[in-house]
C-alpha cells in the first residue's frame, strides 16, 4: 500500500521497498566520487516510505528552495501520476484533484496581492507544470 507522505516521512528498508541496500549504499559512494567537494542531497523514496538518505554539506532537516529547478521534478512526478492512472490526462484540471488550491482568499496568500480568484477555477496540469498558469495573479490569464 501506498503511503503519502505528510511533514513526517515513514522510513523502509530497501529490501523492503523491492531494492538492494548494497546497490543503494553504492550509488550514493558512487555520486560523492564523482562530486568529491561538492555539497549534495540524495533521497529515495518508494511507495510514501524514505528507503535511503545521503548528504554532505547540507543539513538534512532544511528546506531548500528549488525555484524553477522544481519543474524538472514536478514533471516527472506529474507523468507517473498519468501513467498510473491517478490523474487522468495532463490537461485535467488541478481543481478536480487538489480543490484547496482555490482556497485562497485575498491576504493569505504567499505574497502580498497573490490569492485566488475565478480565473484560476480553469488551471490545468500542463498549464501548472509549464509554468503559465497565472496561478493567483489577479489579471493573468492561464496560458
Amino acid at each position: 500500500m501506498i503511503s503519502f507522505p505528510t511533514a513526517d516521512w515513514d522510513f523502509a528498508t530497501p529490501e523492503e521497498a523491492g531494492f538492494s541496500s548494497d546497490a543503494l549504499s553504492a550509488a550514493a559512494a558512487s555520486h560523492g566520487e564523482r562530486a568529491p567537494d561538492e555539497p549534495y542531497r540524495i533521497l529515495v523514496s518508494r511507495n510514501g516510505k524514505i528507503v535511503g538518505e545521503w548528504a554532505r554539506g547540507h543539513d538534512s532537516t532544511h528546506q531548500h528552495r528549488q525555484a524553477s529547478a522544481s519543474k524538472s521534478t514536478y514533471g516527472t512526478v506529474l507523468s507517473i501520476a498519468v501513467r498510473d492512472g491517478k490523474i487522468g490526462s495532463i490537461d485535467d484540471r488541478v481543481a478536480d484533484y487538489y480543490p484547496e488550491m482555490l482556497d485562497v482568499p485575498p491576504g493569505t496568500g504567499p505574497k502580498e496581492g497573490r490569492h485566488y480568484y475565478p480565473a484560476n477555477d480553469g488551471i490545468t496540469f500542463k498549464q501548472l507544470i509549464g509554468n503559465v498558469s497565472g496561478y493567483m495573479t489577479p489579471g493573468e490569464e492561464p496560458g
